[in-house]
């Protein structure tokens, strides 16, 4: 009887391995051929910067007024698709720079600690390397306003404006509260490499109400799954595990050096439809230490750009026209 058992759970197992393998095999030759498409669309522009290679997308006008450099937020490998319908009537007469940070997107992946100065550092080398000149608008969504913070905090020569979408708040975070920024178990991003996560992110994209494509119902149902492929990918990459991990050790880092200055900046709080807010206290403090910064609050999910395109676009031409 031990033996039947015995024989029985590894027939289980070895059938459980069986359909991991096909599947993930099946997953990673998807996300190869839907990364061969968009660089055949022209969104592939691979730039070194060392050791690898980040992906600069370049859109909008040539010599436009502005040079508008878009910081990506958490696991949002897919901005160049997602951001574009706010970022549409802005294209007509500036360029934009979306740069995928490491492990995101189109971008190749690193094993280096993904800490606030060294994702800097890559945005920087990307740019230079790719012949983009400074000075830039920094553009960056939740996690993207922690280095844009940092960005024009510390290399203010090369920064004309600031606009910072829903960013995670920088304040004075302690090590026991470090752990309250650990969004996702490990399994998770193990379950990304071996392409296991795609279809949990397409579930959750498809919850909202909106029809079609859920949370990504303005991105073109021809680049949807492949969008959900760009999230799936950053999850199962080893930056991305990285950055998670040092999300506290990133909002202090940020928090402590951040240097007052002129710079102009708008930062837009997104609150949802079902909570009311009083005030907002936690941005308060950072708001006021980055300095020259307007604050917006605009009703809407945390993906702001997706929720309120029109509404986003309206505040980001306005803030050119003040800086013009």
């Amino acid at each position: 009887m031990k033996k039947i058992i015995g024989r029985a759970v590894g027939i289980i197992l070895a059938g459980i391995v069986l359909f991991v393998t096909i599947f993930a095999s099946y997953q990673h030759l998807k996300m190869h051929g839907e990364a061969k498409q968009l660089r055949s669309e022209g969104y592939g522009n691979l730039v070194s910067v060392g050791d690898y290679s980040l992906n600069v997308y370049k859109c909008g006008k040539d010599n436009g007024d502005h040079r508008i450099v878009c910081l990506s937020g958490f696991l949002d490998g897919e901005a160049f698709l997602s951001w574009r319908g706010m970022t549409k009537e802005v294209e007509k007469n500036n360029e934009l720079y979306f740069i995928d940070r490491a492990g995101y997107g189109l971008s190749e992946d690193t094993k280096n600690d993904m800490t606030v100065e060294y994702v800097v550092e890559d945005y920087r080398k990307a740019l230079k390397n790719a012949g983009v000149q400074a000075p830039y608008i920094l553009m960056g969504h939740s996690l993207g306003g922690i280095y844009s913070a940092y960005w024009e905090s510390h290399y203010p020569d090369e920064i004309e404006g600031v606009v910072i979408w829903d960013g995670v708040p920088i304040y004075p975070i302690e090590k026991d509260q470090y752990s309250d920024w650990d969004f996702f178990p490990d399994w998770m991003h193990t379950a990304g490499k071996f392409g296991l996560i795609r279809a949990f992110i397409k579930t959750v994209c498809n919850e909202d109400d909106d029809e079609d494509g859920g949370t990504f119902a303005l991105v073109d149902e021809g680049h949807r799954e492949i969008a959900w492929g760009m999230i799936a990918k950053s999850m199962g990459s080893n930056a991305c595990d990285s950055e998670e991990k040092l999300f506290g050790d990133n909002i202090r880092k940020t928090w402590d050096t951040l240097e007052k200055n002129d710079i102009p900046k708008v930062y837009v709080a997104a609150t949802t439809y079902d909570i009311e807010y009083d005030s907002f206290d936690i941005y308060t403090p950072f708001v006021e230490k980055l300095g020259n910064c307007q604050m917006v609050e605009l009703p809407g999910w945390h993906e702001i750009y997706l929720d309120k395109p029109k509404e986003c676009s309206d505040i980001l031409m306005n803030f050119m026209d003040q800086i013009q």
